[in-house]
């Protein structure tokens, strides 16, 4: 037996429209042998039935967030060309079929929308985690109740005036999130001052694994204890307000704001300054990275960093000369002073370089250029054009000291510049 609203009164949409009894016509007789007059007797246009065919969801179940659910109109007197169905989602405080008071929607309820198919297809908030996250939270399902309501529409335009309706608790698991490099789990990350935190996510669906749909952060300063763990937390994350986090952005942006925190100059003392940084992931039922730890099976979604002043910024590179095999020299960021080169009766050089090394702070590769002997740092004619290539051309060099200046750009725009001193007396 469907369950179904009763109404004292009919719908406001019913229309009384009269037609021929059709319900004759189907036994196969004219009107006149169905008790009326050789004019035909007229009667009331019948409202159409609702019935929910989806053996899932059941009354009082519960499934995945996302689904479709089948239904059938019927007409005596007609065809049902259109639905109409709207989903009722109860406060979080509604945890179980217990607490569920099933609403009467109203006629002209704005939910109410109009499919000219028999089904809906629907992804349904699932959004509350019903146990503390500090302790067990097994699978971690996330969880809202929910109320189906569907109606009927003939040709006539007459509305079904008793919805059938089913309610049911929908489920999702919350999307788990695992920082990527510079990150190192269980390990504390020691970053110069200028950094990128990146980080991928998966959101577990029911046959298949998804990206979750939006990501935030933060980050707060920290202390540690002998044992270099952050005191007080994660429990200062699980009771940190909204308006504390980042804003949330989708996973899949373009600008990759979704996927990466980008940190410039963050002030560090000469020594250390240490921070905790976390991220959360949200899934299209709204289901949140529930839970926050370095080391988790699946990922770790919480660091702690060491930023120091004393690192570096920028690429690295080590650049080798292999013509005259005069050695090579390793630049790890930005600021380092040049290498001076023994090049006594060398003429003619020939330098390469290794791609930049970005990963100790969670850059990307850029692009490169050099120049000899340049004076002015900051006019682009005395360098090549910027580009991918990993040596400059064969150099003939005239001067008693000639200078080599790389520049590697990562996608940042740090800039580090590796010189190189060739002394040929």
């Amino acid at each position: 037996m469907r369950s179904r609203i009763r109404k004292h009164t009919p719908s406001v949409r019913a229309r009384s429209t009269y037609g021929l009894l059709a319900a004759c016509a189907g036994w196969g007789v004219l009107a006149i042998g169905c008790g009326g007059n050789e004019e035909g007797m007229l009667v009331p246009n019948a409202e159409p039935e609702t019935e929910i065919t989806s053996q899932i969801p059941r009354d009082s179940s519960s499934v995945f967030h996302i689904l479709t659910i089948e239904f059938l109109g019927r007409d005596i007197d007609g065809t049902v060309p259109t639905y109409e169905y709207l989903v009722h989602t109860y406060p979080r405080s509604v945890a179980s079929i217990g607490d569920v008071v099933v609403p009467t929607p109203s006629d002209d309820d704005p939910r109410w929308t109009a499919v000219n198919v028999s089904r809906a297809e629907l992804t349904l908030t699932a959004d509350t985690l019903r146990a503390d996250p500090r302790g067990n939270i097994g699978e971690g399902r996330q969880d809202r109740w929910h109320t189906f309501f569907v109606r009927a529409i003939d040709n006539e335009g007459a509305t079904d005036p008793t919805p059938a309706h089913r309610t049911f608790s929908a489920y999702s698991l919350g999307p788990q999130m695992a920082l990527l490099e510079p990150v190192v789990r269980d390990m504390v990350a020691e970053l110069p001052v200028t950094f990128v935190m990146q980080w991928d996510g998966f959101d577990d669906g029911i046959n298949s694994t998804r990206d979750p749909v939006e990501a935030r952060w933060v980050l707060l300063p920290a202390q540690l204890d002998a044992s270099d763990q952050p005191i007080g937390f994660p429990n200062a994350l699980y009771d940190l307000p909204d308006g504390a986090w980042g804003p949330w952005r989708p996973f899949a942006a373009a600008d990759t704001t979704g996927r990466e925190a980008r940190f410039f100059d963050v002030i560090a003392t000469q020594g250390d300054s240490t921070f905790v940084f976390a991220v959360q992931g949200r899934d299209d039922g709204g289901a949140v990275t529930p839970q926050f730890r370095t080391n988790i099976e699946n990922g770790n979604n919480m660091a702690v960093l060491k930023v120091r002043s004393d690192i570096p910024p920028g690429p690295g590179a080590t650049l080798t000369e292999t013509f005259s095999n005069l050695g090579s020299w390793t630049f790890e960021g930005a600021g380092l002073p040049g290498e001076v080169v023994s090049a006594a009766g060398v003429d003619t050089v020939v330098v390469t370089w290794s791609r930049m090394t970005t990963r100790d702070y969670g850059g990307r590769e850029g692009q490169y250029r050099y120049g000899w002997n340049v004076q002015d740092p900051g006019n682009d004619a005395e360098w090549s054009d910027w580009g991918r290539f990993l040596a400059a051309p064969l150099r003939v060099m005239t001067l008693p000291t000639e200078r080599f200046d790389l520049q590697l750009r990562d996608h940042l725009g740090q800039i580090t510049t590796a010189t190189l001193f060739f002394q040929r007396q």
